[in-house]
């Protein structure tokens, strides 16, 4: 049950307000109203609301729509809204031509070490022979996969199709809270890639990633905007998100 605050001072609805020390969510029980603070019962940490709704009014206010992100195509029917895009890049030629040379040379690799008889040399190449079926998959994803989050009267589904993947689910709407964007630093030898993920706060306290691997923070941002606004979600700060 959402508990109601005065808004004369505290304009949320509790089910929306976290802990910003360790994420839990606040219930009732944690809500002194006479003195306008909530206790969590995780950390212990106490948030003092009236100064957390005076600064609520700048960070939490309705922010508006960016444009959509020109590969997404949205389908908006009645009780059902979707948004699709193709995972296709350029980049998946450089990867195709990259796993033809290494299919090819293990393809030479076993082929030299069956005649032969050289069963230690089979046995090393098989490492990488599972490397080449891992990366040739991924490739084949590239090139054919679609990411579709459609969003129903009380469910929220991620799909990637039509080559099985993970990360496709199913999330009752009324288990999340909350939805927000990360940052994730991948460093290499000579290079630093950045990509960036929707998560949601469920009910009980837990983060949950929704999409990982996205490309651009526009795309995130895009994202979680419209279905928090979809699922009349008050946009509010959690630990660890990131901000335009």
């Amino acid at each position: 049950m959402n508990i109601q605050i005065d808004r004369k001072w505290y304009p949320f609805r509790v089910r929306n307000l976290s802990c910003p020390g360790c994420g839990t969510l606040f219930q009732g029980t944690d809500i002194n109203q006479d003195l306008g603070i909530a206790t969590c019962k995780s950390c212990g940490r106490v948030l003092d609301l009236k100064d957390r709704a005076e600064s609520s009014r700048e960070e939490n206010r309705e922010l508006p729509l960016a444009p959509k992100p020109e590969k997404f195509v949205v389908s908006d029917d009645i009780g059902q809204f979707s948004v699709e895009w193709k995972w296709f890049t350029p980049v998946a030629f450089f990867f195709a031509f990259f796993c033809m040379f290494w299919d090819g040379f293990m393809v030479v690799w076993f082929t030299i070490a069956i005649t032969s008889g050289a069963w230690a040399m089979a046995a090393f190449g098989t490492i990488h022979a599972g490397v080449g079926v891992g990366l040739t998959y991924f490739v084949m994803c590239l090139f054919v996969n679609r990411t579709r989050v459609s969003l129903g009267s009380n469910t929220l589904e991620i799909k990637h199709a039509p080559l099985p993947w993970k990360g496709s689910a199913i999330y009752k709407t009324d288990d999340i809270t909350q939805l927000f964007c990360t940052e994730k630093i991948s460093e290499g030898r000579n290079s630093r890639t950045t990509t960036y993920e929707l998560n949601a706060l469920m009910r009980d306290g837990k983060r949950q990633k929704l999409l990982g691997s996205i490309d651009d923070k526009s795309k995130a941002f895009w994202l979680e905007r419209t279905l928090e606004s979809r699922m009349r979600i008050t946009d509010a700060r959690v630990s660890g998100d990131i901000r335009e």
